[in-house]
């Protein structure tokens, strides 16, 4: 959705250097409780043109042996919720029992892996990740808590809710496209994940 991200607060602007790594989002924790089979994603707005090459994230505590984490980055749908997806950003193990894509031996740390060079024009997008793989402990990942973005849901909101990112049940490979509005819950924390540009 080209001219849509330009119009975002000034603090969302980012700095774009060549080889450098961004990420989507200020304000990060930890969390062990993301969910195995479920897809976070975060709005990561975009305001000038560059080329990713590469997708990282980070484990502060290592989960069960087989876990991991799968890193996707999705287009925008026009209507400020997630929509096509773009990368497949390959997998982080979480454990000391699954290479992944990424091989950690279990090892807690920020691992990048790279990706087919995409050109991302200024727009807004989605970016998280989806643990799977967990039987019974969940890895510690470093996570986001807080994000200056206004999600809607369609229903009316709890209490206190909310709302600044999405989520969807992937026990697979992550959807495409995302599941429809309606379908998708919403999310008040979600794995740091960032993109390496050229």
């Amino acid at each position: 959705m080209a001219g849509f991200a330009p119009y975002y607060p000034a603090p969302l602007f980012g700095t774009y250097k060549p080889a450098s790594f961004i990420q989507g989002t200020s304000g990060v924790g930890t969390s062990a409780t993301l969910g195995n089979n479920t897809l976070r994603i975060c709005a990561m707005p975009i305001q000038r043109q560059v080329t990713a090459i590469g997708m990282f994230g980070e484990f502060t505590v290592a989960g069960d042996g087989p876990s991991l984490i799968v890193m996707t980055l999705y287009a925008d749908d026009g209507t400020g919720f997630p929509g096509a997806l773009l990368v497949n950003g390959g997998s982080i193990s979480t454990g000391a029992g699954n290479a992944g894509t990424i091989p950690t031996g279990g090892t807690p740390g920020v691992y990048s892996g790279a990706i087919t060079p995409l050109v991302l024009s200024p727009a807004l997008y989605w970016i998280g990740g989806v643990i799977q793989g967990v039987t019974v402990t969940q890895p510690t990942m470093r996570a986001a808590f807080w994000e200056n973005f206004n999600g809607a849901i369609n229903v009316l909101p709890t209490a206190g809710q909310s709302i600044i990112g999405y989520s969807v049940t992937a026990a697979g490979a992550p959807p495409n496209p995302f599941p429809a509005f309606g379908t998708a819950g919403t999310v008040g924390t979600f794995p740091r994940i960032g993109l390496q540009l050229q």
